[in-house]
């Protein structure tokens, strides 16, 4: 097995028996979303009976798990822990994360989060970060309002 199908297997295995989106698979992992490259590394997974797809999510299989070993590595708990595993993931993003679990489990207006984190809230770069924690699901975003998203506190709200 490859180093990047493995690096794929092992954020997958880290969350089994539960599944991942494929965005919150592809930031997990550190590998882009699209791809032709990745394209092949999941039909390689596939074929090797090592991943399956269920509606919307990615699933390790038993037979993934073992192909991992011994070391199979796991996810830290909901809380400040989980937020902190995310943090490096989708680059740029750590000081934002940081403000948001400051301000859980209440929301924040964009202009306000913008301000803290002494971005423009209509910039680029603004938008960017608020799009890479979006797509995996690490946000909620309702109309102007910004919020952690409660999954990752262990939150059913």
């Amino acid at each position: 097995m490859l180093g990047v199908e493995r690096r794929l297997l092992a954020a997958l295995a880290a969350v089994h028996p539960a599944g991942m989106t494929e965005a919150q698979w592809a930031v997990a992992a550190g590998r882009k979303r699209k791809g032709g490259t990745r394209s092949t590394y999941l039909s390689s997974l596939r074929t090797a009976g090592c991943i399956e797809r269920r509606g919307e999510k990615y699933f390790a299989t038993a037979d993934a798990i073992h192909a991992l070993g011994d070391v199979v590595p796991t996810l830290p708990p909901p809380g400040p822990e989980l937020v902190a595993f995310w943090k490096p993931k989708p680059s740029g993003v750590g000081p934002m994360l940081d403000a948001l679990t400051e301000h859980y489990p209440n929301a924040i207006s964009r202009e306000d989060l913008a301000a803290e984190l002494k971005l423009a809230a209509a910039g680029g770069t603004f938008s960017t970060y608020v799009s890479r924690l979006r797509s995996p699901g690490l946000v909620e975003v309702n109309g102007r309002d910004i919020r952690l998203a409660p999954a990752l506190m262990g939150d059913a709200s």
